[in-house]
């Protein structure tokens, strides 16, 4: 009676063999489950992100509603200064010198006391970048003053006065009127020297070689991406591309990221749609996506846009096409065009989204 219990007793344990058949049942299922996870968390994450071009992209539409005209992104001084007088018919022309291009000539130290500024100068061809496309969105949509004349710079506007004659204005972090919720931290705002301004060009630019090779502050802050130190970035249709003083201007934004450890560039997408006419330039023979009104990009969650290589401003650049992906360039695969700094087996615009794809740019995720 005694063995028997004993023999009993020692039944009740797991075998070595029996365990390690149980180990590996569950590193399958784990190895099962792991991907559906990770599946089902980047597909928030994608629905995150467009939900958030969504509200932007509404944002930009209540914009026009109250303002009868969708906001410039600042790529053609013509088209801005066209919209705020159309805009804001009392605004004095103080306003408006404080972002006009061709009055930054002597704009390249901080002591000029200046809002603006942007290196892409192109006075000799007769049209000025005012801002860029990713300050822009902050600019128009995070609320204007109700002061007729001084929409800028009124109460509630973009520039709170600082009674320092030295820099009379900084950002102002109390708007009024914001018709798109910028999450603050997000924003590219850090005190200097007291005053509250961008570190935008800090954050993404080159220094300067007309500052000395300094980098310039201005007021202008961009917004980041949820997912990335990127910033979301906004396109006019009227400036998609357009003929200045005889050569054809290629709106942008290029950047210095610190994950592609290089210069990104990212454009306004093209279609896959043709307008049936046999152009010599190659870039009038697709239509843009929104062609008629904007677009609202995201870097994605790889905080890349996808790096197109040429950033000349009047030289033939890579336009992606939605929603193929290839280029309109003498219809060159896209593998061309990868980014130079990354190893990647694709390009990393498919991560990308925009108000007019439902959740990313790569035709397998729509």
């Amino acid at each position: 009676m005694f063995r028997k219990a004993s023999m009993k007793r020692e039944r009740l344990g797991f075998t070595l063999v029996e365990l390690l058949v149980v180990i590996a049942i569950i590193g399958i299922l784990i190895g099962l489950l792991v991907p559906a996870v990770m599946a089902a968390m980047n597909a928030a994450s994608r629905g995150t992100l467009k939900l958030e071009v969504d509200g932007i992209s509404s944002a930009v539409e209540q914009y026009r509603s109250k303002y009868n005209d969708y906001p410039p992104d600042g790529a053609s001084w013509i088209v801005f200064e066209r919209h705020v007088r159309k805009a804001f018919p009392q605004i004095l022309d103080s306003e408006l010198v404080l972002l006009n291009p061709l009055t930054r000539t002597a704009q390249n130290s901080w002591s000029t006391a200046k809002v603006a500024n942007d290196s892409e100068a192109m006075a000799s061809v007769g049209d000025m970048r005012v801002m860029e496309p990713a300050e822009a969105l902050v600019f128009f949509l995070g609320g204007l003053s109700d002061d007729p004349q001084k929409p800028f710079t009124g109460a509630g506007g973009p520039f709170a006065a600082t009674g320092n004659p030295a820099q009379p204005y900084q950002y102002n972090p109390n708007r009024s009127n914001a018709i798109f919720d910028f999450a603050a931290p997000r924003l590219t705002l850090i005190l200097d020297s007291g005053f509250t301004v961008s570190s935008d060009e800090v954050l993404y630019s080159l220094p300067d070689a007309q500052d000395g090779g300094a980098f310039k502050r201005d007021l202008l802050p961009m917004y980041k991406s949820r997912f990335s130190e990127a910033p979301y970035v906004y396109f006019d249709s009227r400036t998609y591309a357009s003929n200045k003083g005889g050569s054809r201007y290629y709106t942008k934004f290029a950047f210095l990221s610190e994950i592609a450890k290089g210069v990104d560039t990212v454009r306004p997408y093209k279609s896959d749609a043709a307008r049936n006419i046999a152009d010599a330039n190659l870039d009038l023979r697709f239509k843009y996506m929104s062609d008629k009104s904007f677009q609202v990009l995201s870097p994605g969650m790889d905080g890349i846009y996808g790096a197109a290589p040429t950033t000349v401003w009047n030289q033939a650049p890579v336009l992606f096409k939605f929603p193929s992906g290839t280029s309109d360039i003498a219809n060159t695969a896209l593998s061309a065009y990868k980014h130079p700094a990354i190893l990647l087996p694709r390009s990393p615009q498919f991560d990308n989204v925009g108000n007019f794809s439902r959740t990313t740019l790569e035709v397998g995720l729509e």
